[in-house]
């Protein structure tokens, strides 16, 4: 009989253990009171603008990075699309464009 681990919350970190577990012959239920799963990893719309807070700051996608082994354990990085472009942000308040031109780490496209 497999032991059982229920995780509370399906951002990064729940998602991760969860798979790290179930690799170790573990049996996971995860609960997330969002209708979503990703926690911080998420985008989400206000109007007709879709707001992704954190996706600019996924790490791993070189193969030179450091993070690149930790997420390659639980996906295929390499088949992972990633861009990098040139505005890392652009924030727009009413008739005011606000452009933050800073080099981004790698994008996943939405």
């Amino acid at each position: 009989m497999k032991k059982r681990v229920n995780i509370i919350g399906a951002g990064i970190s729940g998602l991760c253990a969860g798979c790290y577990l179930q690799m170790n012959g573990f049996e996971v239920q995860i609960f997330e009171k969002h209708s979503i799963p990703g926690g911080l990893c998420t985008s989400w719309k206000k109007g007709e603008y879709t707001v992704d807070g954190s996706i600019h700051w996924i790490l791993g996608s070189n193969d030179k990075d450091g993070f690149f082994d930790m997420w390659n354990e639980i996906l295929d990085v390499k088949k992972i699309p990633f861009y990098d472009h040139e505005i890392r942000l652009t924030l727009e308040v009413k008739n005011m464009q606000i452009s933050m031109a800073a080099k981004p780490l790698y994008c996943i496209p939405i």
